[in-house]
């Protein structure tokens, strides 16, 4: 029985998914560079502005989103009920399919 006295090197997927957490930290370090520069660019550009929404505008605004909610969820659903309906039509038996059909 031979034994080695050198360290085995690591084998080349471990260092791939080494490789693969790093540029993923680095993917998550520049997208929060990328917001943090936007959101700093906001506060520093911002400029006061004196406006008014009456009442009956942002009623309106909240009324609008919440019909385009409710009408997402509604075509949501019945895409889903769709589909539902078509998986179940492809797995179900017919009476007949399990039996063979040899001539007589």
């Amino acid at each position: 029985m031979e034994v080695s006295s050198r360290a085995d090197p690591a084998p080349a997927s471990r260092l791939a998914g080494e490789e693969t957490v790093l540029s993923s930290t680095r993917l998550k370090n520049s997208r929060f560079a990328v917001v943090a520069a936007v959101v700093g660019a906001v506060a520093v550009l911002s400029v006061d502005v004196h406006a008014y929404i009456d009442p009956g505008t942002g009623s309106l605004l909240y009324q609008t989103g919440l019909a385009v909610i409710l009408g997402a969820a509604v075509v949501f659903r019945q895409v889903f009920a769709r589909v539902g309906r078509l998986v179940a039509d492809l797995f179900r038996t017919r009476p007949g399919d399990g039996e063979s059909r040899t001539p007589r």
